[in-house]
């Protein structure tokens, strides 16, 4: 190829890392942890708001609640305080 006869200036480098960034294949793994990881938080929270609500909760419940898509998860964070037990949780989640 060729030899560069200069050296690469800091502005250079960071317009470089920054269009690498903007690259989808550097963003998808990263976008999946983000994605991941708000998951894990609003399991947390609904499982959190749940117990507050009717006390330990079986692992059963705790379970199926850990394997919800955000969607469902949502749906419960909606309808916690309207639930008046445990069995129409378990309603749901059948």
């Amino acid at each position: 190829m060729y030899k560069k006869l200069y050296k690469e200036s800091k502005y250079e480098k960071y317009v470089k890392e920054e269009i690498l960034m903007q690259s989808s294949l550097y963003r998808k793994p990263y976008e999946k942890d983000i994605q991941q990881g708000r998951k894990e938080e609003k399991v947390e929270t609904v499982l959190k708001f749940l117990t507050k609500r009717f006390g330990i909760l079986p692992d059963e419940i705790r379970g199926k609640i850990e394997k919800l898509d955000m969607i469902n998860l949502d749906i419960i964070l909606d309808k916690v305080l309207e639930y008046k037990d445990l069995d129409d949780l378990k309603k749901f989640l059948h």
